[in-house]
């Protein structure tokens, strides 16, 4: 599976249920004014640029410094320079700016503007956690529950998932979800962890749908089983496309749709999937 990774405001980067989506917003706690800044400088209003720039030289504004980081790391407005956009997030943090200090860590772990440092990405991503980023919460919870930079231990990644969850982050809800249906830092409880994923999928994380799908066929509930898979399918999740077919030609299912299921197969065996090739062959006529 792909990752449960968040990034961005509004960036459900999920490295484990999602795929790695990286999208910008860059009004994360911003003054009213830094943010309509913000966002006409995103269009490439010139004189807004100019503003920000100066706003950030003048009186070393945070905000002012984050927003330009995130203009240099998208091109928006400013040309793409990762160097750049580094620097302004490393400043912007040290004055405190949680969104900033979660970039940091994100550049540090991934090598974007500056060399891959893992110590420095925790450093970066437990201050912010503890500041109250929940994109920080989750990505420093992703590191104790893989054991990144950092001894693994996926009961402290179950309580900064928690903590980002309770603050309404999607990709949160994903990954306290995973850890739930798996067992690992807390009780197994499938309960527990339908309930996160359908708060994970509300939030955009499509491939919620398909753990969603998983569950609940294992609990016997074939119809609920078939819609989810149907969703993720859809959604183009990964293996969405097999579940789905699977079960929608599978007899006894109340939303049996043989045409459909088909269909479904033909695309799981087109990339490749030798479980749908192999049901495609036993399938009558087909």
């Amino acid at each position: 599976m792909s990752g449960r990774r968040s990034t961005w405001r509004g960036a459900w980067c999920a490295r484990h249920l999602a795929a790695a989506i990286l999208c910008v917003s860059i009004d994360a706690g911003a003054s009213p004014e830094t943010d309509r800044l913000s966002e006409l400088a995103a269009r490439g209003e010139r004189a807004a640029i100019e503003s920000l720039i100066e706003l950030a030289r003048r009186d070393k504004d945070a905000e002012a410094e984050y927003a330009l980081g995130v203009l240099a790391y998208e091109g928006r407005g400013l040309e793409r320079n990762y160097r750049q956009s580094f620097q302004l997030f490393e400043r912007s943090a040290a004055k405190g700016h949680a969104e900033a200090g979660n970039m940091l860590g994100y550049f540090f772990e991934h090598g974007i503007g500056t060399q891959v440092d893992l110590p420095k990405a925790t450093t970066a991503y437990t201050r912010a956690a503890q500041a109250g980023s929940p994109r920080a919460r989750t990505n420093l919870g992703w590191f104790y529950e893989h054991g990144i930079g950092v001894e693994k231990n996926p009961a402290t990644a179950a309580e900064w998932y928690r903590q980002a969850a309770d603050q309404g982050l999607a990709a949160a809800h994903a990954n306290l979800a995973h850890l739930y249906e798996s067992g690992e830092g807390v009780s197994r409880n499938p309960i527990i962890a339908i309930a996160l994923y359908e708060r994970a999928l509300a939030g955009g994380i499509m491939s919620a749908a398909l753990r969603l799908g998983h569950l609940h066929e294992a609990r016997a509930n074939v119809g609920a089983a078939t819609d989810h898979f149907l969703i993720a399918a859809n959604a183009m999740v990964p293996e969405a496309d097999y579940a789905a077919g699977r079960l929608l030609v599978a007899p006894g299912n109340p939303r049996r749709n043989v045409v459909l299921g088909v269909q479904w197969l033909k695309l799981a065996a087109a990339r490749g999937d030798a479980k749908a090739t192999q049901l495609l062959a036993r399938l009558p006529g087909k």
